[in-house]
């Protein structure tokens, strides 16, 4: 089986490739404020359907995921959405990129989307930008990063971000911090909104 892997080669390939683009986005880590005021459009939503094709004129293989859109937190609402990306398998042809999210269908996910059709990666910061509903003992929705992990630090990020702003946003951030108190979990309600929080102070 022909296999092109940009694994160990990955800084050749992203050199030549795609410079900017994917070098910044592997490289640096982002916080949730930034995900949040790069990224053009969020959502909350399901994968319905994941299909490869390789490039008209072109060695390239293209993954094709659409999602059955629940929630627009931020950018145009849409019923579904469909996100291209590098990489995936045609027949036997497989090509892997480092860094690059991967989707499972019927997969939750809550996603930080570029609108630029043409990125490689429109997912804003990779695998950074993409992260999973799961269900927890109790059958509350939760969100988890690509480890499976609560994403650290996002509770202090937004009491940070926000501790300026309290007359605007006051209210607001007094339901975000009684939310899931005393939980080890991150709950999609309480994610949800403290997104809407960095949205809105970005604004202000």
């Amino acid at each position: 089986m022909k296999k092109i892997i940009v694994g160990l080669g990955i800084i050749i390939f992203v050199l030549l490739v795609f410079p900017i683009e994917s070098s910044i986005a592997i490289s640096k880590k982002l916080t949730f404020s930034e995900l949040t005021e790069e990224a053009d459009i969020v959502i909350l939503g399901e994968v319905s359907e994941v299909s490869c094709k390789c490039s008209e004129g072109s060695k390239k293989i293209y993954t094709y995921v659409t999602i059955i859109v629940e929630k627009t937190i931020k950018g145009p609402s849409n019923d579904k959405i469909t996100v291209r990306l590098l990489g995936g398998k045609v027949g036997g042809k497989t090509m892997k990129v480092f860094g690059m999210p991967e989707f499972k269908k019927e997969e939750e996910i809550y996603l930080f989307l570029k609108s630029d059709e043409s990125l490689y990666c429109p997912v804003v910061g990779w695998l950074q930008g993409k992260f999973n509903i799961k269900k927890d003992k109790n059958g509350e929705r939760v969100v988890v990063n690509n480890k499976g992990n609560s994403p650290p630090g996002f509770e202090e990020e937004i009491s940070e971000k926000t501790k300026y702003q309290e007359m605007s946003l006051g209210e607001v951030i007094k339901q975000f911090q009684r939310m899931d108190k005393g939980s080890e979990n991150l709950s999609l309600d309480k994610f949800t909104k403290g997104i809407q929080i960095l949205i809105n102070s970005c604004k202000n």
